[in-house]
């Protein structure tokens, strides 16, 4: 049976209105009925490390795995991107229709704070099975999976599962660290000074009675939130490492390549001895239990400054870890593939990956390993 004329039409007028409509969304023009439209200053709609979506109400950006509407969302979109300033005016706009309660700065850093809490408890189960496929290389168990050359790593090997995770954290850490930027606590004697007004505030101070302007329950609320961060931070510093491209693909492929002959560890002890270091390392830096924190519940006890300690080591050992890939990547492509186009292909991948997954204050030295071991490899095989 083929549909009526008329009945078709109307589809396909249809169709191309929500086409029309799609289109002058992401021009910023907004519609308002059939043939009348009308111009509205709008946000550019960009696609950044997490997935956004579009809907037919303002502040339509939503983060994937964030629950928040409205202005709200906006203005967890705008941190996420770097636009601080942006969100504090949005925040700013939404101070203001609540009574001036608190400040835009304030309202950020708990909207931040909050969500990315609640992002992190309510992902659990996709985090724990993506982290599993990571560490475990299942990209490479796949059914119909065949051995490829290390250059061809770069396309279709990053599962999304594993992908989605490590953009989530991303974003997540970027909320977080803006919550304490915000909140001041880059500096520590405002951490100092909080904890002493919590501890010997008098009852009954006011705001403007306290060396740091801040009344005792917004002091308490702070030092939560912020304990909280640290901990979130700690936390996910080791789930961004674990679902890089350099941790599941390239160290899990050269893994795998190493154990399909046992005779490896006899020809190439220098990439055995690596291998293992890699893996001491990563238990040594980040295989450590976690301290107790906020997420464990309200009545667990904590201490904020080892939460403080604890979160900026576990920040800073993916970039030594990195470090070691980089060397055991190196050293794969300098003895172990015998074909130079396999090695430099390797080399290749490899700086691509770093130079969006490693940490600033390693890239450059990787870089640079990388580019050293391809030069020699070319002057050695006349290249």
């Amino acid at each position: 049976l083929r549909p009526r004329p008329l009945l078709r039409r109307t589809t396909c007028l249809v169709m191309c209105y929500q086409m029309r409509v799609r289109i002058h969304r992401r021009c910023g023009i907004v519609p308002r009925r059939f043939g009348v439209v009308r111009f509205a200053l709008r946000e550019p709609l960009v696609r950044g490390a997490a997935s956004w979506t579009l809907s037919s109400s303002p502040g339509d950006a939503k983060l994937d795995g964030i629950k928040a509407t409205g202005r709200v969302a906006e203005v967890l979109a705008a941190v996420s991107k770097g636009r601080i300033d942006r969100a504090l005016l949005l925040a700013k706009e939404l101070s203001e229709a609540a009574g001036g309660i608190e400040k835009p700065t304030q309202l950020v850093a708990r909207e931040c704070s909050h969500h990315a809490a609640l992002a992190y408890q309510d992902g659990v189960e996709s985090r724990t099975r993506g982290v599993q496929l990571a560490v475990a290389g299942s990209t490479f168990d796949l059914p119909g999976r065949i051995r490829v050359p290390p250059g061809q790593l770069a396309e279709s090997f990053w599962l999304r599962e594993v992908s989605v995770q490590h953009e989530r954290s991303i974003v997540l850490s970027r909320l977080c660290r803006a919550s304490l930027a915000l909140r001041g606590f880059e500096c520590e004697e405002h951490l100092n000074a909080l904890l002493q007004q919590s501890q010997h505030s008098p009852e009954g101070d006011s705001p403007g009675e306290s060396g740091t302007g801040l009344s005792e329950s917004i002091v308490l609320a702070d030092l939560t939130d912020a304990a909280r961060d640290y901990q979130l931070l700690g936390k996910l510093a080791v789930v961004q490492l674990q679902t890089s491209r350099v941790y599941c693909v390239l160290h899990s492929y050269i893994g795998r390549e190493f154990k399909q002959k046992p005779e490896n560890i006899g020809k190439h002890p220098v990439l055995f001895t690596l291998l293992c270091k890699a893996g001491r390392n990563f238990t040594y830096l980040l295989g450590d239990p976690d301290p107790p924190g906020p997420l464990d519940g309200a009545a667990v006890e904590y201490d904020i400054r080892k939460l403080k300690q604890w979160s900026e080591r576990r920040q800073a050992a993916p970039s030594g870890q990195m470090h070691i890939i980089a060397e055991l990547i190196s050293e794969a492509a300098t003895n172990f593939y015998s074909d130079p186009q396999e090695a430099l292909g390797l080399l290749d991948v490899a700086e691509t990956f770093f130079k969006v997954d490693c940490p600033l204050a390693e890239r450059r030295r990787t870089t640079t390993i990388f580019r050293e071991t391809a030069s020699k490899l070319k002057s050695r095989h006349c290249i």
